[in-house]
């Protein structure tokens, strides 16, 4: 049965791990602006997150694993306008757990939590290559706001 709950300190390595999950993808669609990383989170900057009262930083546990996570920023404003933003800066489902709800579990409860402390939007950047991600987002409501170009010189 799925929970959702806040990270705890335990839940390092689970987390760490995931990010890695991540960062495979990052690498395999961006190879020229991704590398392979010892850690993603270093211990310091994961705790330092348990402990910010601007991040949101939950998990998702299925029988005792960690199958997700989710971490969203608390912002104070958007473009130039003084506005309540939640910003996700993760989301990763564990590989063998994906396209079972969890990311859509987690992005609920990101958004149940960030309404409580007053958030208008709830925004994300997503990779253009990162198909199945898009897809969950799309699914779950949301548009895209902007598009980045770029060009190779």
């Amino acid at each position: 049965m799925l929970k959702l709950r806040k990270m705890k300190k335990k839940d390092y390595a689970a987390v760490e791990h995931l990010m890695q999950q991540l960062q495979r993808v990052h690498i395999a669609g961006r190879p020229e602006l991704y590398q392979p990383m010892q850690h993603c989170l270093t211990e310091y900057f994961f705790e330092s997150l348990l402990t910010n009262e601007d991040v949101i930083a939950l998990l998702a546990e299925d029988m005792g694993a960690v199958v997700g996570v989710c971490i969203v920023s608390m912002l104070t404003q958007s473009g130039s306008v003084r506005m309540k933003t939640a910003y996700v800066d993760e989301l990763v489902v564990d590989e063998p757990h994906r396209r079972t709800g969890i990311g859509s579990a987690l992005l609920a409860e990101a958004e149940r939590l960030s309404k409580k402390r007053g958030a208008k939007r709830l925004d994300l950047t997503v990779w253009s290559f990162n198909e199945t991600a898009i897809s969950v987002y799309e699914k779950y409501g949301m548009t895209p706001q902007r598009i980045i170009y770029e060009k190779a010189l």
